[in-house]
């Protein structure tokens, strides 16, 4: 039988309701295995539905977005272009024809502000009232798109148009 060394084999701990409790070395170096490999595993399945979220992103921005927007640096549809779209000044691409709420609206483009956009954007950005002679109209956005009204989807959309980074020179 091997001779066993408590101070060099073992490791005392003190939780705050006890003297201390002597645990051997290897026990501490497995929990500490394991905690590690719990960590990596959790890290991993978290790496993968980020990707996950990203392609779901990518798929619903064409599927909903792509018909009217861009993610080209210089180049819009018969919307802005989306290219650094988080972070951005609402109304920033020069040349671009804004409808007269948006180009007095003072916000940044935010994930916050995107989320709440795409998911409804009546209710982000209200119609304002105008007035074309005789004849009240609506003033709010120049877009068909009703809003996706599910949370999930919308956040992938903008993860995803996150992930495409923010265009500095867009900013006022």
């Amino acid at each position: 039988m091997a001779n066993f060394n408590v101070n060099t084999q073992c490791v005392k701990i003190k939780p705050w309701f006890h003297n201390g409790i002597i645990i051997p070395k290897t026990i501490v170096n497995m929990v500490n295995i394991i905690i590690g490999i719990f960590i990596f595993t959790w890290s991993i399945q978290t790496i993968g539905a980020n990707e996950q979220t990203l392609a779901v992103g990518k798929a619903l921005f064409k599927g909903e977005c792509a018909n009217c927007h861009t993610l080209k640096n210089t180049e819009n549809g018969s919307g802005p272009s989306l290219y650094g779209i988080v972070g951005r000044r609402v109304a920033a691409i020069p040349g671009y024809k804004y409808s007269t709420t948006l180009l007095t609206s003072n916000f940044i483009w935010s994930k916050e502000n995107l989320i709440k956009y795409i998911n409804n954007p009546s209710v982000a950005i209200p119609c304002r009232p105008i007035r074309i002679g005789a004849v009240a109209m609506c003033d709010g956005i120049h877009m068909s798109f009703q809003g996706l009204n599910n949370l999930n989807a919308t956040k992938a959309i903008v993860m995803y148009l996150e992930s495409l980074g923010v265009q500095q020179s867009y900013k006022k």
